[in-house]
């Protein structure tokens, strides 16, 4: 780990953290772009945040706060997986997002009269 590395993963008690993910925001996630915020310990400059294989465009803000841009079509239940490739090369544990039940947003019907989401899945009308 580089110098300047070690010094912005170092918490208040003087030694480096441990690259970790403590939680992930939104919870509730709906169809398009969205904005994750991700919150652990040990991240450092040139931080990139992964979700499932891609890696997002990632701003770093400090040695526990990152955010990234997604783009992504959910369904309520998938579960997807997060991690930080660190800018020193080492990978974080992987942390669950798992995508919560949202009302879809009804956007027309198909050809066949049928309605979809703006994702272009079925959905019932009640």
């Amino acid at each position: 780990m580089s110098p300047l590395h070690a010094q912005e993963a170092e918490g208040h008690h003087g030694g480096p953290q441990p690259l970790s993910i403590t939680a992930i925001g939104p919870q509730n996630v709906g169809l398009g772009k969205v904005q994750l915020k991700i919150s652990g310990t040990g991240f450092v400059r040139g931080a990139k945040v992964v979700l499932g294989a891609t890696q997002l465009s990632t701003q770093f803000h400090n040695a526990k706060k990152l955010s990234a841009k997604a783009t992504i079509a959910p369904i309520a239940g998938d579960v997807f997986s997060v991690a930080v490739l660190n800018g020193d090369g080492k990978l974080s544990a992987p942390f669950p997002l798992v995508i919560s039940a949202k009302n879809p947003l009804v956007t027309g019907t198909d050809r066949g009269g049928r309605t979809r989401d703006s994702g272009g899945r079925l959905c019932e009308v009640a």
